[in-house]
């Protein structure tokens, strides 16, 4: 039973891998960035929820489930998308290395498995309701959005591209060459692009075309600073040459996320670096180009985004759904139960939205929109074939709408 598996959310290594959680995200990953706190933040998280859902469904199929839920938001598009909203409105990035810590769900499994349901107590009740509080807090208010970015760049199909990551809730973008990244245009998906080859943990990589040329970014330590702190240049290799320094971009405040070279012209290359790319020419000198600036919508669109996705607006929108419920659902009963729904929505909606961005409120506010006119529609519809179907018939009418 549930109540008896409720003490598993008071023992003391689940607040830990709470409080592991909290801190990591928004503590640990801020001073030590890199793979072991980003991938210290997924064992935290992966036992925690496991053992949330376990608590509702049991150890074994707990574990499972929390397990297949964390391969889809790891490894399928649009599944880190999705759940952004119960994330605190950041978007989950996917890596496949991040799957080590399923790891950690055999011996979380073990351990409930172990201890068994537990006796329910006063005490016990009052711990698991505090561990289940903090475990919601840590889990919904993960580390903030990252800001807007260049998240990848390749060559295909004649043209380079280049996914640039909008922050605000507006999600990728894809932006298209055809002229070796002098100007760049706004393209749909184009689907897989070569990637660079990671050099290490640090985020060294490089890029080779056939012709035998190699261009790759590599860290360089800063004298006086910290050992993660490192500086950043593109250096180049011709067939039979050494790696030749062309480009100075700083200190790892940058974040560099791809490298893309010209097969047909090796002298055309582009390096996505912050909200920039920059662009080689055949002289070897480099230029950046922004390309947060083209990929984001005019700024209207951003300033209505901004205004329906207020709390205020959310209101609104509960109104009008409660008024098209009260004079379209045309029985009494169904209008009652209409009513409670939509409150439920109108708080399910407010929780979400309180660390949602704009625009995922805006979805919300859409989605919610959405279900209570398809149901209020699929209910006069159904009221409006029963009433046709007696006529035909030569039956008595069901009741007007507003009759009961």
């Amino acid at each position: 039973m549930i109540r008896n598996r409720l003490p598993w959310l008071a023992r003391p290594w689940f607040f830990v891998a709470v409080l592991l959680l909290a801190l990591n995200d928004h503590l640990f990953k801020a001073t030590w960035p890199g793979p072991v706190t980003g991938k210290l933040s997924d064992v935290a998280g992966l036992v925690v929820v496991a053992t949330l859902v376990s608590v509702l469904v049991g150890p074994g199929p707990g574990t499972v489930l929390a397990g297949l839920a964390f391969l889809a938001l790891k490894t399928v598009p649009g599944v880190a998308e999705a759940v952004a909203p119960l994330l605190g409105g950041g978007t989950t990035l996917r890596d496949a290395t991040d799957l080590v810590a399923l790891l950690a769900l055999p011996p979380l499994w073990v351990v409930l498995r172990r201890r068994g349901p537990v006796p329910s107590s006063r005490t016990r009740r009052g711990w698991a309701v505090l561990g289940l509080l903090a475990a919601v807090a840590a889990t919904t208010a993960t580390s903030p959005p990252p800001p807007s970015e260049v998240r990848a760049v390749g060559y295909t199909d004649g043209a380079f591209h280049a996914e640039v990551y909008l922050e605000g809730g507006y999600g990728s973008r894809w932006m298209r060459s055809t002229d070796a990244g002098v100007t760049w245009a706004r393209e749909d998906d184009p689907g897989p692009i070569p990637e660079a080859e990671r050099l290490g943990h640090d985020g060294s990589q490089q890029s080779c075309v056939p012709d035998g040329v190699c261009l790759r970014v590599a860290g360089v330590h800063v004298a006086g600073s910290q050992e993660w702190d490192r500086g950043w240049w593109i250096q180049r290799r011709v067939p039979g040459g050494d790696w030749r320094a062309e480009k100075y971009l700083g200190s790892s405040s940058y974040r560099v996320n791809g490298i893309a070279i010209d097969p047909a012209s090796s002298e055309h290359a582009v390096v996505a670096v912050g909200t920039t790319v920059q662009v080689r020419t055949p002289s070897g000198a480099w230029r950046a180009v922004d390309l947060v600036a083209p990929a984001s919508d005019p700024e209207w669109q951003r300033e209505l985004v901004t205004s329906l996705g207020t709390p205020g607006f959310g209101l609104v929108v509960f109104v009008l759904a409660s008024l098209l419920g009260w004079l379209l659902v045309p029985w009494l009963a169904a209008r009652v139960v209409f009513q409670v729904m939509n409150v439920l929505a109108l708080g399910v909606v407010f929780v979400l939205g309180v660390l949602a961005s704009p625009v995922r409120r805006v979805q919300m506010y859409a989605t919610w929109a959405l279900v209570v006119v398809v149901l209020a529609v699929l209910m006069r519809f159904t009221w409006w074939l029963d009433r046709r179907s007696r006529r035909a018939a030569g039956g008595t009418e069901p009741p007007e709408a507003g009759s009961g």
